[in-house]
């Protein structure tokens, strides 16, 4: 009803036709599924759920429940062109309640006591999604569908990919482990190139410059460039490279096992191009972390990106090294082409919003050591006034307003986080159940001196998921880290839930250790009452060192 579990509908001291409660729905439903919280032992132990289909029609019943105890109950309904549903409580099994479906003394008349409630469905005429029907059992378990913290749910569900194309360009196989080699294909120059719905397999050329499945290989400007709904199946070499190229659009493609990297974004001066709904998927991240390149195997990514200024948006990435990672300090001055014309590390990100990274090795997201500034560029996104730190007056150079990281969802990483970053904000952030929920060693302040580090954010952690830790280790150094209306939900908690200045004095964190942390609307109510919530100078230097 309304999303949280403090809030309270009670019943007490109605008569034997008083408990019930009516909802309204917004429009006219095909409703599948409703879903009770109730506190034993003023729960309800049998119940009907109502629907009706009119605003003035009768009231029938699409279910009964004999089982009903505290806690969450789901109720299927299948219900078609439901306008208003109700559950109303038999009077008659409400006394003697007890927990845990046992028997008690509590009577009837001390009512209900109902903290939520839930309905399932879709507007009637909203097209559904397709569903894939197994026939048969899976043979192992995954983490899958939605998980419950703290009376909050969030969805972390496995990945279901087709891989299948009625249109197939195959590589040799008898080999191809062997050799290490497989066909690859490009656009080069001017032109464009479109591929859509077609699977490619046995392709890429393991440490080969420019043997890539699908590239686009120095096109420029190229709206009309395409890659759209392809299988990508077992590449020696990067699945999908934009390279050289803007305005192309790479967009919900399935990549299995390509090594080195999912989708490459090459030199550095790639920019404007839509990178979408893609699902980047290693079955083993050991499969796919190879040498690739001058990297070493420790340097593969499901995205790994040189080029900054691309949309990035509602990709999944799960089984590799790093899930989305931008090495910009790895290549201060870029790559091939574009070597000595851009800058990677202060190159401002695009859209960036809706990704999900789970299941990898090391890092999900990993932004490592990032500084987006304003930069005056090009067409073909080469620096012409260099990328400096501060303007011709002296003022904060970094980019205004900051650039955004919006709904990103971390899950089953070791680490998911940045060592240093400046003007990015966090938005709606969800971290559950990572090894470190996040991970920062330094920071700045924002040029544009309103946005926040985070906000709005999950920091979570599932204590019947044997995996992770709640801890988030933030940033030191002279500047205020700004945390608002972040939400701490569940344990176990490793030093503390909030971790704050952690590495001071060490290498590669900020310094001196005087940052401050301005914490508005934090919620620490949902963590176990026993656990710290708060510990300064973690893994830092000693006391007497790190202070200012």
């Amino acid at each position: 009803a309304d999303g949280n579990l403090g809030s309270l509908w009670s019943s007490y001291l109605g008569g034997s036709k008083d408990h019930w409660l009516q909802m309204d729905l917004a429009s006219v439903t095909n409703v599948t599924r409703a879903r009770f919280y109730f506190q034993a032992p003023r729960h309800a132990p049998e119940y009907r759920v109502e629907v009706k289909t009119s605003p003035g029609g009768s009231w029938w019943t699409a279910a009964n429940v004999t089982n009903g105890r505290g806690g969450w109950q789901e109720v299927p309904l299948n219900v078609d062109h439901v306008h208003s549903i109700r559950m109303f409580a038999v009077w008659s099994s409400m006394w003697n309640r007890g927990y845990g479906g046992a028997s008690g003394r509590e009577p009837a008349w001390s009512g209900l006591w109902m903290n939520e409630a839930e309905i399932y469905g879709r507007k009637v005429g909203e097209l559904m999604p397709t569903v894939i029907v197994l026939d048969t059992p899976l043979k192992s378990d995954h983490m899958g569908g939605f998980t419950e913290v703290e009376g909050h749910m969030f969805e972390a569900a496995a990945e279901v990919v087709n891989l299948e194309r009625s249109i197939l360009i195959t590589g040799e196989h008898d080999d191809f482990y062997e050799k290490l080699e497989g066909f690859s294909t490009a656009m080069m120059g001017s032109g464009t190139i479109d591929v859509r719905y077609t699977r490619l397999e046995y392709c890429g050329r393991r440490d080969k410059m420019g043997k890539y499945c699908l590239h686009f290989h120095m096109v420029g400007t190229c709206p009309k460039c395409v890659f759209q709904g392809n299988a990508v199946v077992d590449s020696q070499q990067v699945g999908i490279t934009i390279h050289g190229t803007h305005k192309a659009l790479v967009d919900q493609n399935t990549l299995w096992d390509a090594r080195a990297a999912g989708i490459y974004t090459e030199d550095g001066n790639e920019m404007n191009n839509i990178i979408s709904s893609n699902v980047v998927i290693c079955s083993r991240w050991q499969v796919c972390a190879v040498p690739w390149l001058g990297k070493n195997s420790l340097q593969g990514a499901g995205i790994y990106m040189i080029g900054m200024t691309n949309d990035v948006l509602y990709n999944r990435i799960a089984g590799y090294e790093h899930g989305l990672y931008t090495p910009g300090s790895a290549f201060p001055n870029g790559q091939g082409y574009a070597w000595g014309k851009v800058c990677p590390q202060f190159t401002p990100f695009g859209a960036f919003r809706g990704n999900v990274n789970h299941d990898n090795a090391r890092y999900g997201l990993y932004m490592d050591n990032q500084y987006p500034r304003n930069l005056n560029r090009d067409e073909n996104g080469h620096v012409i006034s260099g990328c400096p730190e501060f303007t011709s007056d002296g003022k904060d150079n970094g980019v205004s307003p900051a650039n955004v990281v919006e709904d990103e969802f971390d899950y089953h990483n070791e680490f998911v986080g940045v060592y240093s970053l400046g003007d990015v904000s966090f938005v709606r952030f969800v971290s559950l159940n990572n090894g470190h929920s996040f991970y920062w060693k330094t920071s700045k302040n924002f040029a544009d001196g309103v946005s926040h580090h985070f906000r709005d954010g999950f920091i979570a952690n599932n204590k019947k998921d044997s995996y992770g830790q709640l801890k988030f280790y933030g940033p030191s150094g002279p500047f205020t880290f700004r945390f608002t209306n972040m939400t701490f939900l569940g344990g176990p908690v490793g030093e503390a839930a909030l971790c704050a200045g952690q590495h001071c004095g060490r290498g590669g964190a900020g310094g001196p250790c005087n940052v401050q942390y301005l914490l508005e609307g934090v919620d620490w109510t949902r963590l176990m009452l026993w656990q710290k919530r708060i510990k300064f100078g973690v893994h830092s230097q000693s006391f007497g060192f790190v202070q200012p």
